[in-house]
């Protein structure tokens, strides 16, 4: 949880070991967790591989649990309690991207348009293309949004099933797939993600680090 909340920008030395969330979530799936361990055969390279990939999944998620009900007044802002919702989900497990994304945007208090639900949307994203938007055929586009005044699609940012696509004022375009070895930080309520800025607003900034990372774990 410490590392979490340094790389959420927050100052979290004074942090306690026994706190109320340890003692009654943590515990009990890391006692879940250590005995599917020990089903798996060490002997074997690709179980190796797949117990430390389901330590990873496990500790973003409790990462992202604890900010959720005990971190809460660590943040800037507030996290939106229907994110709860995706703490049960098993790795591989399949939903609903679109809801997902506007669930943790929370797109219905953004103060810009989405271009996913407008009709010129072919328009916007013909223009994006040439921007900064250069997805392959097989990605499927889930959310766009232009924060300019004009909105006609030469910045923002995309999001596919694989990654986020974005393009800031006097700036080129960015790419990035979603991956658990990406470095996400956030530096005074900027996004930075391996190094790169993304920085559209404060509540967007921080619920774009928190979404970046479910939908790394859902890969």
């Amino acid at each position: 949880m410490q590392q979490e909340g340094q790389a959420l920008g927050l100052a979290v030395a004074a942090w306690g070991q026994e706190d109320s969330f340890r003692l009654r979530y943590l515990e009990e799936h890391l006692l879940q967790l250590a005995y599917w361990i020990e089903q798996q055969d060490p002997a074997q390279q690709q179980q190796l591989r797949a117990i430390s990939e389901e330590i990873d999944w496990q500790f973003r998620t409790w990462a992202e649990a604890y900010f959720l009900q005990e971190g809460r007044a660590f943040l800037p802002r507030a996290l939106p309690q229907s994110l709860l919702s995706y703490q049960q989900m098993q790795r591989g497990e399949s939903c609903n991207l679109r809801t997902l994304i506007a669930n943790y945007l929370q797109t219905d208090k953004l103060p810009y348009a989405h271009s996913w639900q407008a009709l010129d949307w072919p328009k916007k994203i013909k223009t994006a293309s040439r921007k900064f938007f250069s997805a392959a055929a097989q990605e499927e586009l889930l959310f766009f949004l232009d924060p300019s005044m004009r909105q006609l699609g030469r910045r923002g940012f995309i999001l596919t099933h694989k990654g986020l696509y974005w393009r800031q004022s006097m700036s080129q375009g960015r790419r990035v797939q979603f991956s658990l070895q990406r470095k996400l930080e956030l530096k005074k309520q900027v996004l930075y993600i391996d190094g790169q800025v993304f920085d559209f607003q404060l509540e967007l900034n921080l619920n774009t680090y928190f979404l970046f990372k479910r939908m790394a774990v859902l890969q």
